[in-house]
């Protein structure tokens, strides 16, 4: 083979070669070699997205979770029809001045609205330890509903099962203004009720139970609430004696009576008592308090007419009135 068609051989032969050489000094042998890591990305705080706000008279009540336990402060931002959104917070608050209310898991803030002017909308940004700063928290707007005046004059009827709290209506809105704006209430800020009207059916006899109601101005977002009413303080009491027994009989067997009643309902029977009657003999109780529903009465005579009767008792000692007579006429 001549020369040059000998070195143009070994040329196209070993130009890939040399390529592929390059390629692996530059990879490095097995690309085994790692680079020192890089510092992680310096991240902001989470935002959240459920702010909630609730109007009550001339404020704007600010309800949230904190994004993340690193939080050290809260901004309130303010942003007003027409306007741009201010780049400046209108409020700062440390982590230690938040409050819950009813030891909640969300925290409170309240602003007052400003008057004479279209509402406005509020949102949030927190600050954590390293000063890095949130994105914007959900937009809330407050509304131009006005808020009702707080119930007044509640009192409260004892009913065997429940407890039935009424209020008087109000008349006008918070600041005076005609129609009240009412759309129902809150009692003790958990029930919501259509009237003035509300039945308590988780009551204890004994146990102090204290209510307020908010008339409800807005159910729709934002609520619109009056202020409380005053707190009603009750401690209610049993005066309810149980129902009559029923189906009381009375049979003579071996020398005794026997006498028998269906079982009374009621969640806080004690017991009963059996009463006895007789010619010359005038009625009174002849049984201790009775758990079951079976007394035997071994003091009988031969020849005797005897009627009997059945009360039973609450565990707050209310006895029903006696039930029907069921007669028996002892003959050996």
């Amino acid at each position: 083979m001549p020369l040059e068609q000998e070195l143009q051989s070994n040329r196209n032969w070993v130009r890939p070669v040399v390529l592929i050489s390059l390629i692996v000094q530059i990879a490095g042998p097995g690309c085994a070699k790692v680079g020192d890591p890089l510092p992680p990305l310096s991240q902001p705080p989470p935002t959240i997205r459920s702010l909630k706000l609730i109007q009550v008279d001339d404020r704007a009540q600010l309800h949230f979770p904190l994004a993340s336990q690193d939080v050290i402060q809260i901004q309130i931002y303010r942003q007003c029809p027409g306007g741009e959104a201010s780049t400046e917070p209108e409020m700062l608050l440390d982590r230690g001045q938040l409050r819950r209310p009813n030891d909640g898991a969300e925290y409170l803030v309240e602003r007052k609205l400003p008057a004479d002017e279209d509402p406005c909308g509020y949102y949030l940004r927190f600050l954590d330890s390293d000063g890095r700063l949130s994105p914007p928290s959900n937009l809330v707007r407050a509304s131009s509903v006005k808020t009702a005046a707080a119930p007044r004059n509640l009192r409260c009827e004892v009913k065997p099962n429940h407890l039935r709290l009424e209020w008087d209506r109000p008349q006008s809105n918070y600041d005076g203004s005609r129609p009240a704006n009412v759309v129902g209430y809150l009692v003790n800020s958990r029930h919501r009720v259509a009237t003035e009207v509300y039945r308590d059916p988780e009551f204890r006899f004994g146990r102090a139970q204290r209510y307020s109601v908010q008339a409800i101005s807005r159910a729709a977002d934002p609520l619109i609430l009056s202020r409380a009413s005053d707190t009603l303080t009750i401690v209610p009491e049993d005066s309810f004696a149980p129902g009559s027994p029923q189906n009381v009989t009375a049979v003579y067997w071996e020398g005794e009576v026997r006498v028998y009643w269906d079982p009374n309902r009621e969640a806080d029977l004690a017991g009963y008592f059996v009463y006895r009657e007789s010619e010359g003999e005038t009625v009174r109780r002849i049984s201790p308090l009775l758990q079951g529903r079976m007394f035997k009465d071994t003091s009988v005579k031969d020849g005797e007419t005897y009627r009997y009767r059945v009360s039973a008792v609450d565990k707050s000692d209310n006895e029903s009135p006696p039930s029907r007579e069921a007669g028996v006429t002892i003959r050996d």
